[in-house]
C-alpha cells in the first residue's frame, strides 16, 4: 500500500508518496506566494488548490506507481484563517499564522467575562495568532465578507473539503485553535455567542484518523489518482512531525525546523505550565501528551539571511555555511535576536524584533551568518529550559525539516542545548508523520511504536562538545539579557510605527 501525503507549509506545497516502510517513492513541491503589509501576512487559498493539484499530477505521471496509492492525507500549517462561502470558495486572502492584525480583537475577547471563566477552567489563552480573534477582525473590519461567509476553516479543513467535495471536517487539535474544548467535545459556544459569531460557522470535528471517504471522482481523474483512493484525517504539521521523527517514549524531544521551528516533548502524563509559555496537548491515538509549541521563524531566518547577504551567490547555502564555519563559536561576540516577525512560544511577545548586538567594524557577513545560526540554537534552548524548569529533562532531540540539512546548524544546536541531536533520514517529517498516522488508523500497524520502528530512521547523530557547551551557556545568558533590556524599547518602537508617519506600512510579495 502507498500513501500520498499532501503537505502545505508556509513556503511550499508538496506531494510525497510513501510505502509502508517509510521510503519515499515519489515527491514534488512548488513554492507559494506570501504577501506582507505591515502586521498583515496573507496567502491565496486558490493558489494552494491550484498548486496542490499540480504537484499531485507530477507524482502520478507514472501510472503504475499511481495505481498502488490507496490512501491520501493532508497536513498543513495551523492557525491560518480561510474564509469560504457556501460552495467552499475563498472570499478573501488567507490570514496566516504570523499575522498580527487582530491584536485589538484578541484583547476584546481576553477581557470578556465568558473568556475569563473559560480560561480559569480550561487554561486557555488569547492571542492574535488564534482563529477567533481573526474571525472577529473580519466581522468588524470586513462586514460584507462576514455576511457572505459560510465557514471559517483551517488550511487542512479547506483542502480536504476541496479534495472530497464534501462538507469540511476538522480534527480536535486543529479545532483547539478555535476554542474547541476537548473535555466537552464541543466549541466554547458561550464565547462565540458573546461576540455574535455563530458556532455553526466552524467545521465539524472528528477524531484524528477518521475516514473522510473517497477523493471526488472529478478531482481524482484530473490529478491522475485511482478512483478508489480514500482520504483519512490527520492533523496539522507540528503534530504530524512529532511522529515523523520517531517520538514514542517519555523524554524524547523533536525539533522540526522548516520556516518556523516546532518543538515538542513526548509525555505520558499531562504537564501544565502555569506561565503559559508552552502548552500540553492530548494526542488520543497514541495515548500521549505533547508539550511545547512553535516559534515564528527557524529556517525562515536562513532564507532571510540568504536574501540579505547571499542573494547573488550561485550556491548560497554552501557559501553561507562555509563562511559561518570560518567565524568561530560565539560569532566573535555578535548576538542576533531572531524575532523578525515577533516572538511566539515560549516568549509570546508580538512586539519583539530582530537585532544584531555587539556589531563591530571587524565583523563580516560570515560572522553575521554564524550569529543567525546560533540564534536558531538559542531559540530551541528557550524551549529546553522551560521543559527542565517543569521537571522534564530531555533525553535526546530529533532534528528534521529543511534546516536540518545544514550540518553546522545541527552542531550548534547540540552545543547550545547540551543534548545529542539525532538527524532523521527523512527530513520531511510532517509528510512522513501524516502517512504514519493514517496507516495506524488504517490498521496496517498495531500501534504508533510499531509504526515508528518500521518507518522512521536516524541518519546522523551530533554530540555536544563540552568546551562549546560552556561557552554557549555564557552566550545564552548574554542573549537573554539583550532581549530583556530591549523589551521596553520594542514597545516604544511599536508606538512610533503605529503612527504610520515616520514608518509607513510596507507591502511586498515574496515567492517563498
Amino acid at each position: 500500500m502507498f500513501v500520498i501525503s499532501l503537505n502545505l507549509g508556509l513556503k511550499s506545497v508538496r506531494a510525497i508518496v510513501f510505502d509502508e516502510t517509510g521510503q519515499t517513492i515519489a515527491a514534488h513541491s512548488l513554492p507559494v506566494t506570501t504577501t506582507l503589509k505591515g502586521s498583515m501576512v496573507e496567502q491565496s487559498a486558490e493558489e494552494w488548490w491550484s498548486k496542490l493539484r499540480e504537484v499531485i499530477r507530477v507524482v502520478t505521471e507514472d501510472q503504475d506507481l499511481a495505481q498502488q496509492i490507496e490512501l491520501a492525507t493532508v497536513a498543513t500549517s495551523s492557525s491560518c484563517l480561510v474564509t469560504v462561502d457556501e460552495k467552499g470558495h475563498p472570499l478573501r486572502q488567507v490570514i496566516m499564522v504570523s499575522d498580527r492584525r487582530a491584536e485589538e480583537e484578541a484583547a476584546q475577547i481576553g477581557a470578556s467575562a465568558a473568556f475569563e471563566a473559560l480560561a480559569l477552567e480550561h487554561d486557555l489563552k488569547c492571542t492574535s495568532m488564534l482563529q477567533m480573534p481573526r474571525m472577529l477582525w473580519v466581522k468588524q473590519h470586513e462586514p460584507d465578507v462576514f455576511a457572505r461567509a459560510h465557514k471559517f476553516l483551517s488550511p487542512n479543513d479547506y483542502l480536504a473539503a476541496r479534495l472530497t467535495g464534501r462538507p469540511p471536517i476538522t480534527d480536535p487539535l486543529n479545532a483547539e485553535k478555535s476554542y474547541y474544548i476537548g473535555d466537552r467535545a464541543a466549541y466554547a459556544a458561550e464565547l462565540y455567542d458573546q461576540f455574535d459569531v455563530p458556532v455553526s460557522m466552524l467545521p465539524e470535528v472528528q477524531p484524528v484518523g477518521s475516514d473522510l471517504g473517497r477523493i471526488d471522482p472529478k478531482v481524482a481523474r484530473e490529478v491522475g489518482l485511482p478512483s478508489n483512493v480514500r482520504l483519512r484525517l490527520s492533523t496539522y504539521d507540528a503534530i504530524c512531525s512529532v511522529f515523523g521523527t520517531g517520538l514514542r517514549s517519555e523524554g524524547m524531544v523533536c525539533d522540526v525546523s522548516g520556516t518556523v521551528s516546532s518543538v515538542r516533548l513526548f509525555c505520558e502524563e499531562p504537564q501544565a505550565d502555569e506561565q503559559g509559555r508552552v502548552f500540553s496537548q492530548r494526542f488520543e491515538p497514541a495515548g500521549c501528551y505533547l508539550l511545547g509549541g512553535s516559534n515564528n521563524l527557524g529556517g525562515g531566518l536562513i532564507e532571510w539571511t540568504k536574501q540579505c547577504f547571499y542573494k547573488n551567490e550561485q550556491y548560497p547555502y554552501e557559501v553561507m555555511e562555509k563562511e559561518a564555519r570560518e567565524s568561530r563559536p560565539g560569532a566573535k561576540g555578535l548576538i542576533f535576536l531572531p524575532y523578525l516577525l515577533g516572538a511566539r512560544a515560549p516568549i509570546w511577545n508580538g512586539d519583539a524584533r530582530g537585532v544584531f548586538f555587539g556589531l563591530e567594524r571587524f565583523h563580516s557577513r560570515g560572522d553575521m551568518a554564524r550569529a543567525v545560526f546560533e540564534s536558531v540554537g538559542f531559540g530551541i534552548r528557550e524551549f529546553i529550559d522551560v521543559f527542565k524548569e517543569l521537571g522534564r529533562s530531555p533525553k535526546s532531540i530529533t532534528a528534521s525539516g529543511g534546516l536540518a540539512r545544514i550540518p553546522l546548524v545541527n552542531e550548534i544546536k547540540a552545543d547550545v542545548t547540551g543534548v545529542e541531536y539525532q538527524v532523521m533520514e527523512e527530513l520531511e517529517s510532517t509528510s512522513l508523520g501524516a502517512a504514519l498516522i493514517v496507516l495506524v488508523a488504517e490498521g496496517r500497524f498495531q500501534n504508533y511504536d510499531e509504526a515508528s520502528q518500521a518507518m522512521v530512521r536516524t541518519r546522523q547523530i551530533f554530540f555536544p562538545k563540552a568546551k562549546n557547551v560552556q561557552l554557549y551557556d555564557e552566550l545564552y545568558g548574554l542573549y537573554q539579557s539583550v532581549y530583556e533590556g530591549l523589551t521596553p524599547v520594542f514597545a516604544k518602537r511599536k508606538k512610533i510605527m503605529a503612527s504610520g508617519d515616520v514608518f509607513p506600512p510596507l507591502e511586498h510579495i515574496e515567492n517563498l
